[in-house]
């Protein structure tokens, strides 16, 4: 054999090795923002649901026509804002499932946007306005809207949030039934 062969074996079985090795390391840790690449609302609902952990609440309930409002002094804060946390889209099944498209305000406010890539997922549209970046303390308003289809009924519902409140609208129509609308709205007595 000649000595150009010869390296050019050697090489080989070199190569050979590296990426035998290369296939056998460990796994990668991987940071855990990294991994957050959407906003997660239950995460968020847990915030709010200590922040206003105490606080009393001033509730309206309209369901179609009925309309009533009361003061509520024991709230569960996590319960009461359930239709957010049901609407979290942070979920590795979604990663590919949402679009997201986000602008900076001039005064360093962050508006989050996500759509739906495909009408039969729930969660449809979410977006959510911060001042500064997108941490849980700094959220100005989210707002969501959600649709489900099928052969009997429909469903759809919009949800907002301030740091004032929130407001959840819901309507539904299932075959040989009027159609059923619900609004909720929500403000901490501070």
């Amino acid at each position: 054999m000649r000595d150009d062969e010869k390296r050019v074996i050697v090489v080989l079985v070199l190569a050979v090795l590296a990426s035998a090795v290369a296939c056998v390391t460990g796994p990668t840790q991987v940071d855990p923002a990294a991994q957050r690449a959407l906003f997660d609302l239950s995460a968020f609902v847990e915030y709010q649901a200590e922040r206003f952990g105490g606080t009393p609440i001033r509730k309206r309930v309209r369901i179609n026509e009925v309309d009533e409002t009361r003061t509520i002094d024991t709230v569960d804060w996590a319960t009461e804002l359930a239709p957010f946390t049901q609407a979290n889209i942070n979920k590795p099944a979604f990663l590919d499932s949402y679009v997201a498209d986000s602008t900076r305000a001039d005064d360093g406010g962050l508006t989050i946007r996500y759509a739906a890539v495909d009408s039969s997922l729930k969660v449809q549209r979410l977006r959510i306005e911060c001042s500064g970046d997108c941490d849980y303390g700094k959220v100005r308003a989210i707002e969501i809207y959600t649709h489900f289809e099928s052969v009997i009924a429909e469903a759809e519902q919009r949800l907002s949030w301030k740091p004032g409140g929130y407001e959840v609208y819901s309507r539904q129509h299932t075959l040989f039934a009027d159609p059923h609308e619900l609004f909720l709205s929500g403000a901490p007595l501070n």
